[in-house]
């Protein structure tokens, strides 16, 4: 019986000093003073890991993405209070890498993104999807020449940076 007993104890002890050396994980939601979610998730080690989504008072979603080991890495989207999408970007290893895609009223720009730096040919579009203007970006910055666009296609002007 005493050696039961030993055993028992000597496998607590092991699960004890086991949770101190894995990470914890668990599903959490966090709320507003109203009670409505304003995020949940995955935490791990008491930090967001694993799919993540935020939310307006309102309950309307107002982002989702994915962190790995406690970055963002995915494509998070993000979204206007009345459910329109206002913005999605491309992320790994917590920079932007990839397509920025940022819509406004009437527009869309697309802006590649590599390792948080814009770099390559972004475009702007009217919301019906006709290509308004060309922007090439070099070291972040806007480089050579940039023609632009009316919604018929036909060249209005060009910009020279």
């Amino acid at each position: 019986m005493q050696g039961k007993i030993k055993a028992i104890g000597l496998m607590l002890l092991l699960l004890v000093l086991s949770l101190g050396v894995f990470s914890q994980s668990e599903y959490q939601q966090f709320t507003y003073p109203s009670g409505q979610v304003s995020s949940e998730g995955i935490l791990r080690d008491g930090r967001p890991d694993g799919l993540w989504k935020t939310y307006y008072e309102s309950g309307q979603l107002k982002s989702i993405g994915k962190r790995t080991d406690f970055l963002l890495d995915s494509t998070w989207v993000f979204f206007a209070e009345n459910g329109d999408t206002s913005l999605i970007v491309n992320y790994r290893n917590d920079l932007k890498n990839g397509l920025r895609v940022t819509y406004s009223e009437n527009e869309m720009m697309v802006e590649p993104f590599v390792n948080d730096v814009r770099q390559g040919e972004g475009k702007r579009y009217d919301r019906k999807g006709h290509l308004l203007q060309t922007v090439m970006f070099k070291n972040g910055l806007e480089e050579g020449i940039s023609p632009v666009f009316d919604t018929t296609g036909l060249l209005r002007e060009i910009v020279n940076y």
